[in-house]
């Protein structure tokens, strides 16, 4: 069984930008309208040429209607996880690409829920020097803010803010946003949680200079004390150097996470396993529990979604082998347990092994998205949408392969 114990372990000694490359391309990122009445998603189209960056269609599915339409039939190449703004009006898609130069340059495109294309940006200058090995380390991952026309965006390499009314850019490089509960954005939108690194932490020969912010609007730093991080990753290490801040903030995108109005947070809530940022404050915190599980290097928990009240989501990973002993494949079960009564239902005895959680802001569902990342070849990916009462309200195959 892989729990909760054993993916901490190994992540905490994988970057930031390693970890979410790994697990974001088998999953299905999902955007909730602000009502929460539904969520838009790309669906990834199977690519023409070996190599070629991703493409797709974009996706609206509407929860009271139980449908999904096609907004957008083909969206371009470059965006996984699209915007969707304040209003609920407009979806935001981003496009990348490499000259003959090597410099890498992106382009933003905005539609209405009907799919009309309302705005298209101007070309920005992403990455001026030459692009070296992969050229899409991910596709575009987009958030915009509730509050302002401010969209961040981000390669998993370097991270921008795209003023929309302004039409600008402003490139962070070695930066990317630390996702919580879907976006890195607190949700008064008066800035974001970003990890910051350099081309030394890239290159893997410094891992001590990474570093956890608040950023604002103009890109001012505010840099949150994590010493409560590396006391405790470095008594679990015995002596021995680990990833500062860095590594366990990617995973409040490989974990269930979110925002409790300035404090972002980690974990899980019922079994008081959590992190938490403190963005006015500017300081972390671990619990006592989650601290001494790590030290202790006890057996920990498979990943689970608590709802407030009894519901919990339970996904645990397994492992089975292939044939003629070439490695093993990597499952997860789906389990919603009901607390109170002791009922547990499982939902999917195997599904893919890698998983994204993405709850509503009315916190009322989660979105589960389920992929396999260590499929060769583009594979069907599987959305869950489990309410509080601990139903669940849609199941969707999301197939790149047709």
């Amino acid at each position: 069984m892989l729990t909760m114990q054993r993916k901490l372990r190994s992540l905490f000694v994988m970057l930031t930008f390693a970890v979410a490359a790994l697990v974001l391309p088998g999953c299905v990122p999902t955007t909730w309208l602000p009502d929460s009445s539904g969520f838009v998603y790309v669906r990834p189209t199977k690519a023409k040429n070996a190599g070629d960056p991703p493409s797709g269609e974009l996706l609206h599915y509407d929860l009271k209607t139980k449908t999904a339409r096609v907004v957008v039939k083909y969206i371009g190449q470059g965006t996984m996880w699209p915007a969707v703004s304040g209003d609920g009006k407009r979806i935001a898609v981003s496009k990348f690409k490499v000259g003959n130069d090597k410099a890498k340059s992106v382009q933003f495109v905005i539609y209405d829920m009907q799919g009309k294309q309302v705005k298209q940006s101007k070309e920005f200058v992403w990455f001026a020097g030459k692009v070296e090995g992969f050229v899409f380390s991910t596709p575009g991952m987009l958030f915009w803010s509730p509050k302002a026309d401010m969209i961040v965006v981000t390669d998993n390499s370097e991270t921008a803010i795209y003023n929309v009314a302004a039409d600008t850019l402003k490139v962070l490089e070695k930066t990317v946003p630390a996702i919580h509960g879907g976006s890195p954005i607190r949700p008064d939108g008066k800035g974001f949680l970003a990890v910051i690194s350099n081309k030394a932490v890239i290159a893997n020969k410094d891992k001590n200079k990474s570093r956890l912010v608040f950023m604002d609007w103009t890109g001012v730093e505010h840099r949150i004390d994590t010493t409560p991080f590396d006391k405790t990753l470095e008594a679990a290490a015995q002596g021995k150097k680990k990833d500062d801040a860095g590594g366990p903030f990617a995973m409040s995108i490989m974990f269930p996470s979110g925002w409790d109005g300035n404090t972002a947070w980690v974990g899980f809530r019922r079994e008081k396993l959590t992190w938490q940022v403190d963005t006015v404050k500017d300081t972390a915190s671990i619990s006592d529990k989650l601290a001494a599980m790590l030290i202790a290097d006890k057996k920990g928990e498979p990943l689970r979604y608590d709802f407030p009240g009894d519901i919990s989501v339970h996904v645990t990973g397994f492992e089975e082998a292939l044939p003629d002993n070439k490695g093993a494949k990597a499952f997860n079960k789906v389990v919603i347990v009901n607390h109170k009564t002791g009922k547990e239902e499982v939902v999917m005895a195997k599904a893919p092994g890698a998983a994204l959680f993405v709850p509503s802001p009315d916190g009322n569902f989660v979105n589960i998205g389920l992929g396999d990342v260590r499929s060769p070849e583009p594979a069907p990916m599987h959305l869950l949408v489990i309410s509080k009462q601990g139903t669940v309200h849609s199941k969707l195959v999301v197939d790149p392969t047709k």
